[in-house]
């Protein structure tokens, strides 16, 4: 399990993410130091990530991979994320959305960090780091945790953030059910291009074209699974698997009797995302006819 906890220089996300270390046992849970203001770029965070969602232990990350795009725009760094947070929240956000917690600590006013800062501190504007973090919480719906740097809601945010990890539903699926707990729709399908044998469903850039089109819908509302994991857990979790969409031909020639989008492997062309697209589209559109009905 992760606890991802990003925000500005000086909010207190350190303080914060050991105080949430000492509710777990200690064999068991460890903090990960990530330094997406100014070196990670991309990719770079994948293999604590991959063993961080995979194991059973509960890793708490002090900064992640928002502080990648926020200081990328702030110091004019041509980083992956910077001017791509859809990639980043498809990567990332969406798998962890989950599978933990996703949390931005931000004191009550940018004015506090002015007061905090010292040499040490990155060369950006604390009032438009601020914002641009709080911007980013809002467009991408983590949860923002308030910083008013007294013990007691140091405690509060503590017991918030460990929570998040407690009401994972989906802890037993491993990590072959991705998204929100409470979907939309569901996509049952496999990565077919860049990790032909990831369990994780849909884990590549191409399906990521795919689904972009839907924003921000697409990380938050919409819940993703492999054929594998549909089977083991439809009856087990059905709230997961309300509304159905296959995608490929694979899963279409399993369940034939569900709706089909087309995924074309290793071509993200512009036609063939409208294609997909539409197909999603008329598909969600029948399920709200018979809801109607």
């Amino acid at each position: 399990m992760i606890i991802s906890i990003e925000g500005p220089e000086k909010a207190g996300k350190t303080t914060l993410a050991n105080e949430v270390l000492e509710g777990f046992e200690p064999d068991m849970s460890r903090i990960v130091k990530q330094s997406g203001r100014d070196s990670k770029d991309g990719w770079g965070y994948l293999h604590d990530f991959i063993f961080g969602i995979d194991s059973n232990t509960v890793d708490v990350w002090d900064r992640a991979w928002i502080g990648e795009n926020v200081y990328g725009r702030l110091l004019g760094q041509e980083r992956l994320f910077t001017n791509d947070p859809f990639v980043c929240e498809w990567i990332y956000g969406r798998i962890l959305e989950g599978r933990g917690g996703k949390f931005v600590l931000l004191p009550r006013t940018p004015f506090q960090l002015e007061a905090l800062r010292d040499e040490t501190d990155l060369p950006v504007n604390p009032v438009a780091e601020y914002d641009t973090f709080a911007n980013y919480s809002a467009a991408w719906s983590y949860t923002i945790l308030t910083n008013n740097y007294t013990k007691a809601n140091l405690l509060e945010n503590s017991v918030e953030a460990r929570r998040s990890v407690f009401v994972d539903v989906h802890k037993n699926h491993s990590t072959a059910y991705v998204g929100s707990r409470r979907p939309t729709v569901t996509f049952v399908g496999n990565s077919i291009q860049e990790f032909p044998f990831e369990t994780r469903p849909f884990f590549d850039r191409v399906s990521a074209e795919y689904f972009r089109p839907y924003g921000k819908r697409a990380i938050k509302s919409f819940g993703y699974a492999t054929v594998e994991s549909f089977r083991n857990a439809e009856t087990k979790e059905p709230n997961l698997f309300r509304d159905v969409i296959t995608v490929g031909n694979r899963a279409k020639f399993f369940f034939p009797e569900l709706p089909n989008a087309p995924y074309i492997p290793g071509d993200s062309s512009p036609a063939n995302v409208v294609k997909f697209t539409t197909a999603v589209d008329k598909a969600m559109r029948e399920y709200k006819r018979n809801v109607v009905r």
